[in-house]
């Protein structure tokens, strides 16, 4: 990946941050965290990655509504940094799902170490 990517992914991962925060709370009732951006070479697809605490249902009406809303998401989005683009990406958002695999890591940790204290010596 090139400076000029990485710098835009930031760019971008730091303004839908701020979006979330700000103008698409409304969006879900859990929290929403970008966990990366990821851009093509030509700078014209951005995939984000979201985190989305919460139960199973709400995460997929979340991603559903930032679906249905996608457009304005993209228009906000390129009102804030319209100086850096002369056409603004395509947004894809994608699920992070690593956080649900580090617990379910931690499970296996965690059963594997009440065996051990429950086995006699």
């Amino acid at each position: 990946m090139s400076i000029r990517t990485e710098k835009v992914s930031s760019l971008i991962r730091q303004e839908i941050s701020r979006l979330f925060t700000n103008q698409f709370a409304d969006l879900s009732p859990n929290m929403i965290t970008v966990t990366h951006v990821k851009m093509s070479d030509d700078l014209s697809v951005a995939k984000i990655h979201l985190s989305i605490w919460g139960r199973i249902e709400d995460v997929d009406s979340t991603y559903e509504r930032l679906e249905e809303h996608k457009k304005s998401i993209r228009y906000e989005l390129s009102k804030s940094i319209k100086n850096h683009f002369k056409v603004m990406p395509e947004l894809i958002f994608l699920r992070d799902d690593s956080m649900d695999y580090v617990e379910k890591i931690e499970g296996i940790f965690k059963k594997i170490r009440e065996s051990e204290n429950k086995k006699p010596e």
